[in-house]
């Protein structure tokens, strides 16, 4: 519209120049008015033709958002962002945010339709733009995407005869924490059966065990306890619980597993609480204390961990005065690296000590190296013989089951879950129930997401 309202303007004048044209020596005959009117006509039509030209210029279609975006793990340990060319884009501007929804600077300017930058647990944007005439011409900047995700070329697990099937990478600069994901299957298929009298079943399968498993560089005050409780601050007679991705995600926790068992689990109207009458120690705060005593490990902010505490009333602030940041009441399963207990070799799919079922567990190598651990239909002695491999001196087995859980900042659940026959199921892996589900076991109804009242995390 700005380009015919100006022509028409243009033709205005140039008709009003015409009509007070003069004979060839007008120029020279220096009447000031004629003159003077002709000199401004001239100046217009040269303003509005050049209105015209830099009108066009200026609405000139914006380019698209470049499509096919990744953030893809390099065999160097880079990230290599990639996206599709938008057709007329002269070049692209990548943005850089330690979160999704924000904080977004300047990363890079670039003709290419790729750019490799340093492995950071960062969300990247990208747009084009075009020159004309000079200027920039800005598209619309894409959605975040990022990655954590690193290729297994040239990784090896320390456990003899597991395959790294796939890696994971994070860090975080303020902290100096560094996480590393192994995605590991063990040993060659197993042939098991599935047994549930109740509904008269009775089916074979191979099962592969796998796990994954966190590597954890962090300072021991990094390395903590968090409750449901005291974390998402809700009400009402669950008030206890929650779920661990909702946990982590308040503690801005790189990597999280789910803790504790805890009674009122799938109990509608019995309380979510955790188990025994003595205090319960998270994040250095006392979440719970139904009186009495309790014997639990206790875990301290300088990474000393100690096997068995009596805590009471009369002793659980002056413990916590001198650092103790959580207590654990989980089954100890390796202590000063070597396992607590015997386990026979069993294979059913679900139920007893060493069956094939999710597990998880967490442990200390050191006070500034840690796991965490989820198996997939691994069993529990596989599970602490990896754990022992990768030098673990103690270990704990958390609720497993459908509660097992591994959270991986900038990712979620690291690799998704099926669930086809399960509601809003936020979890990691196969899950016992989303296999039931999947192999028409699952006859009591739809399961849903597991919760929580406490999660293990490195941030």
């Amino acid at each position: 519209m700005n380009i015919v309202y100006n022509l028409i303007k243009a033709k205005k004048l140039i008709v009003l120049y015409l009509m007070s044209a003069q004979p060839k020596n007008y120029i020279y005959n220096r009447e000031p008015v004629l003159f003077m009117k002709k000199s401004i006509c001239l100046f217009m039509i040269f303003i509005m033709i050049f209105s015209i030209f830099s009108t066009n210029a200026l609405s000139v279609t914006e380019p698209g958002i470049p499509g096919s975006r990744a953030a893809t793990a390099t065999v160097g340990g880079n990230i290599k962002l990639s996206w599709s060319a938008v057709s007329g884009a002269t070049g692209y501007v990548l943005y850089k945010s330690a979160t999704r929804t924000g904080g977004f600077s300047r990363l890079k300017v670039t003709k290419a339709t790729s750019f490799t930058t340093a492995n950071e647990l960062l969300f990247y944007k990208v747009r084009a733009y075009k020159s004309v005439n000079g200027k920039n011409i800005y598209g619309q900047p894409s959605a975040a995407f990022c990655t954590s995700e690193i290729p297994v070329t040239g990784l090896k697990s320390d456990m003899p005869g597991a395959t790294l099937l796939r890696a994971w990478k994070i860090s975080d600069k303020s902290t100096g924490t560094t996480v590393i994901v192994h995605k590991l299957a063990y040993g060659s298929p197993i042939n098991t059966t599935y047994n549930n009298n109740k509904y008269g079943v009775n089916k074979s399968y191979q099962i592969t065990q796998k796990c994954y498993l966190a590597i954890i560089t962090c300072k021991p005050e990094n390395f903590g306890s968090a409750s449901a409780l005291k974390t998402l601050n809700k009400t009402g007679l669950k008030k206890g619980e929650g779920l661990v991705n909702d946990i982590a995600l308040r503690k801005n926790a790189l990597v999280a597993v789910n803790n504790e068992s805890f009674s009122g689990h799938w109990v509608s109207n019995v309380p979510s609480e955790f188990l025994g009458s003595g205090p319960v120690v998270k994040d250095g705060f006392v979440v719970q204390n139904k009186g009495g005593e309790r014997n639990c490990a206790t875990m301290y902010r300088d990474g000393t961990w100690i096997r068995s505490e009596a805590l009471n009333a009369g002793n659980v602030n002056s413990k916590i005065n001198a650092g103790l940041s959580f207590t654990e009441l989980s089954w100890l399963t390796v202590w000063d690296g070597k396992p607590t207990a015997t386990f026979a070799k069993e294979t059913d799919l679900v139920g007893r000590t060493n069956g094939l079922r999710n597990q998880v567990m967490f442990g200390q190598i050191d006070s500034t190296h840690y796991l965490m651990m989820v198996g997939e239909w691994m069993q529990t002695k596989t599970m602490i013989d990896i754990l022992l491999a990768y030098g673990v001196r103690n270990a704990f087995s958390c609720n497993g089951g459908n509660c097992t859980y591994m959270y991986l900042k900038g990712v979620g659940n690291v690799t998704g879950t099926i669930a086809p026959q399960l509601v809003n199921l936020n979890k990691l892996n196969v899950l016992e129930q989303e296999w039931l589900g999947k192999e028409n076991y699952l006859h009591g109804g739809k399961g849903a997401a597991c919760p929580a009242v406490d999660i293990v995390y490195a941030k």
